[in-house]
């Protein structure tokens, strides 16, 4: 069996930003927003595609993940009550993929997205994320 280097490096780093301090999700569903790992399954109103193991994690003010070639990490705050977020310093390492097609567009949306974050909902084990043009990344919780 072939191992994916990159893959196996996001799914490292992913597990490690997981910690046990759990933040209440918004909208009452009995998922946490901070220490889940998020599977992308959808961008801009495209299918993901969840092969490339795009994901996300918040943990204790801190956003990072994997987008299918790169790693990226941030700081994240919230407001409580209204759903709001913001990223801010997130960054991204540069490693241009080619194969598949779709990898480099899927990456770029959901950095691009997160980097405009304004507000968020987590309901039936799904993370919402809206950016200032409206456009949202959805994403399910890593079972």
């Amino acid at each position: 069996m072939k191992i994916n280097s990159k893959r196996l490096l996001g799914v490292l780093i992913a597990s490690l930003l997981a910690g046990c301090s759990l933040l209440a999700p918004a909208g009452g569903s009995n998922v946490n927003f901070e220490g889940t790992t998020w599977i992308l399954i959808s961008y801009r109103g495209n299918d993901a595609n969840t092969e490339l193991g795009s994901v996300a994690i918040f943990q204790n003010g801190e956003v990072g993940g994997f987008g299918g070639c790169n790693l990226y990490g941030g700081k994240y705050t919230l407001e409580s009550g209204n759903n709001r977020i913001e990223i801010v310093d997130l960054v991204s390492t540069l490693i241009y993929c080619e194969e598949p097609a779709d990898l480099m567009d899927q990456e770029m949306a959901l950095v691009g997205i997160l980097s405009d974050a304004t507000r968020y909902e987590v309901a039936n084990g799904r993370l919402k994320i809206y950016n200032s043009n409206n456009e949202e990344l959805i994403f399910k919780e890593n079972q």
